[in-house]
């Protein structure tokens, strides 16, 4: 009799394993050859080819998301206006983010003086992204935000996103008090006149050596079945093996918010769930993350740095890992 019981009970263990085996994925990390140099990566398709902008300014380009070649840079002269707007600006922007709206391309930059809120996002549009395309032209679109001394968050990290034709919004922010969004006009590309509110988005968490909050930084939104996801990288970046940069995210049925983690902890109070973080010393400070809805699915866009132990040379790289969603939250790959 037992050991009719204990036959019985392997043949039915065997089948549910493989039911559950087959119904969990797990998330990988896609192999990238070519050049993969990035830091701030964001990740556009458009007319059959993926584009990566990286802080720097540089452009990468693929055909399959998996060999990357160099399309030139964003632009090595920095428009008229912006030397007395800020005369310290440098042409090395900082995380450019393009969105498609109002039938061009906008493509939202960062200048900055460092450790300081002395910063400014400016914005250039295109007909193509196409560097080879006889209408590859990036047009000034002028000022759209600056910080300064009288403002307590830093215009930097612009992170533009669609909602839908009339609804197109910017987020930017780091440090002090945290993430915001404005509406932007689809029009002119610009903030909107008629909805001015300055919305508040996340925040990083308040501690004892940190007066204005754990460094919160690199925020991007993402749709995915009825949520809003805001991920956004936290703690101390570009400081090799002593790095402490992650990502987590928060969700919400609404774009303004509030976002909250899995245990209910909005994101605007320090909340968030963790997505990616360096678990071993070969590659360190995965962050500034973008991501992609393709029809072969959902990828996960963001740098990680080499450690000293990996004896491997150069700055920050590109990784790109597919998103499995458990319970509607992404999981993506760790780093090898």
């Amino acid at each position: 009799m037992t050991m009719r019981k204990t036959c019985l009970a392997i043949s039915i263990a065997v089948p549910l394993a493989a039911v559950v085996i087959a119904a969990s994925p797990v998330p990988r990390l896609l192999d990238l050859t070519g050049d993969i140099g990035s830091h701030d990566p964001h990740i556009i398709k458009a007319g059959g080819a993926y584009y990566v902008y990286s802080s720097g300014g540089s452009i990468l380009t693929s055909k399959d998301l998996h060999h990357w070649t160099r399309a030139g840079r964003l632009f090595d002269k920095l428009p008229d206006w912006v030397p007395g707007v800020m005369p310290q600006a440098r042409a090395g922007t900082w995380a450019p983010d393009v969105a498609f709206f109002n039938g061009k391309y906008h493509c939202y930059y960062t200048l900055s003086v460092d450790f300081s809120r002395n910063s400014l996002i400016g914005l250039v549009t295109n007909k193509t992204l196409d560097p080879n395309s006889p209408d590859y032209q990036w047009a000034d679109g002028g000022l759209v935000v600056r910080s300064g001394g009288d403002t307590d968050w830093n215009a930097i990290d612009a992170a533009p996103f669609v909602e839908d034709e009339n609804n197109v919004w910017l987020m930017w922010g780091s440090y002090w008090s945290g993430i915001k969004m404005h509406r932007i006009d689809p029009k002119t590309g610009l903030f909107s006149t008629a909805d001015t509110k300055l919305y508040d988005m996340a925040a990083g968490p308040r501690t004892t050596s940190h007066e204005i909050g754990t460094g919160i930084e690199g925020s991007y939104m993402f749709r995915h079945e009825g949520y809003w996801y805001l991920f956004a990288s936290l703690d101390e970046c570009c400081s090799g093996d002593r790095s402490t940069y992650a990502v987590v995210v928060g969700r919400s049925h609404n774009v303004t918010g509030p976002f909250v983690d899995r245990k209910g902890i909005p994101m605007i109070e320090g909340g968030g769930s963790m997505v990616i973080q360096a678990t071993t010393p070969r590659w360190r400070e995965p962050g500034h993350n973008s991501a992609l809805h393709d029809e072969t699915g959902d990828y996960f866009v963001f740098h990680a740095t080499p450690g000293t132990i990996s004896g491997i040379t150069g700055g920050s790289r590109l990784f790109i890992s597919t998103i499995v969603w458990e319970e509607g939250w992404p999981r993506v790959a760790e780093l090898p």
